[in-house]
């Protein structure tokens, strides 16, 4: 998880009560007053005391207070202090468990179908906006090829990505026997089974083998249909997004200029990629407010994971929403699917 000193230590009272007010204030979405505070926490003080302190957290910018007459909220810095160094892990229930992994084992056709299912089901049990990568296509490379007559003037060429991807293209212009077709796909999986996408994308398959050297003008066709597909790969790296119905009840969203904004973003494909590719672990990453890389995004949080095919880190899964959410469940909950979209996608791809 992504962690930043903060910039003053607190003591064991003042961590106690800012846990507090994170929690009355995520749950209630109300500014929280210091006889909440005493009426709900055994915070063993007197009010006078809650208040001074209170005002000290504020002072620090741990709170803030929204209106002169209100009660305090968490700040970001308040938010990132409870993230990191008050937060209490939680479990993801078993019946929640036992929901998403039927959903994306339920899917598991092609990586489009894994991801689309991973990000409802992500929605579903947080409640807000959920979106992915697919794996990323640097480290990707064919795992088989395929060739097929399908008539005497058409051949359908197979390519099997180790990511678990796949496309289909039909090939014109000469025909094959099933006999040619196998020795040919051999051949091609023998220049081409392991080769990282980005090496074909730029150079293509190795020169035909010698011994097949009268299919020369087919192998031609074929690697550049292979070139093309590669590049295509490397290019359409597009971004999975579900919107949660339940994140837009959200009392921030009441504002209808934030509303918009929020629509927007959830949009713009290129902004939603370039926040997913930013700084990210294995177990998970929260980025609140400001460190998401934009003014603009300063009351909004993300939690993110990395999901792995194999020993490699592949794409990345999570979730936006307001600052106010609760960090400990939802968490939880995208290290779930991250691990279980890996596991799924470890299956499709190597079976």
């Amino acid at each position: 998880m992504s962690k930043s000193k903060p910039a003053i230590s607190l003591d064991d009272r003042q961590q106690r009560i800012l846990e507090a007010v994170v929690h009355d204030y995520v749950e209630t979405a109300e500014p929280v007053g210091s006889a909440a505070l005493l009426e709900r926490h055994p915070l063993g003080i007197r009010s006078a005391t809650l208040r001074s302190e209170m005002a000290l957290l504020a002072e620090h910018g741990f709170l803030v207070q929204p209106h002169t007459s209100s009660g305090r909220v968490p700040s970001n810095v308040g938010y990132r202090y409870y993230v990191n160094q008050l937060m209490r892990d939680v479990t993801v229930p078993n019946t929640t468990i036992d929901r998403v992994d039927n959903r994306i084992r339920g899917n598991d056709h092609h990586v489009e179908a894994v991801l689309d299912a991973s990000c409802q089901a992500l929605a579903d049990i947080t409640g807000l906006p959920s979106l992915a990568t697919p794996p990323a296509t640097g480290v990707v490379s064919i795992h088989r090829i395929f060739l097929s007559p399908v008539t005497s003037t058409q051949t359908l060429l197979v390519i099997l990505y180790d990511n678990g991807r796949s496309e289909n293209r039909i090939l014109t212009g000469f025909s094959l026997t099933a006999k040619e077709s196998w020795i040919l796909a051999d051949a091609l999986n023998e220049a081409a089974a392991g080769v990282s996408l980005t090496n074909l994308s730029d150079h293509g398959l190795p020169g035909i083998p010698r011994e097949l050297i009268a299919f020369t003008a087919i192998w031609s066709v074929i690697s550049s249909d292979v070139r093309t597909a590669a590049r295509d790969m490397c290019s359409g790296v597009q971004v999975v997004v579900h919107r949660s119905e339940a994140a837009l009840q959200h009392p921030e969203f009441r504002d209808v200029e934030r509303f918009g904004h929020f629509l927007t973003l959830m949009q713009e494909r290129a902004a939603l990629l370039e926040l997913l590719a930013g700084p990210a672990l294995t177990e998970s990453t929260v980025r609140i407010g400001a460190e998401l890389g934009s003014s603009d995004l300063g009351s909004y949080s993300m939690v993110t994971a990395m999901y792995s095919v194999g020993n490699s880190q592949q794409g990345t899964i999570g979730v936006i929403g307001p600052t106010r959410m609760r960090y400990p469940e939802v968490i939880a909950s995208v290290k779930h699917v991250a691990k279980t979209v890996g596991k799924v996608l470890q299956r499709l791809t190597f079976s």
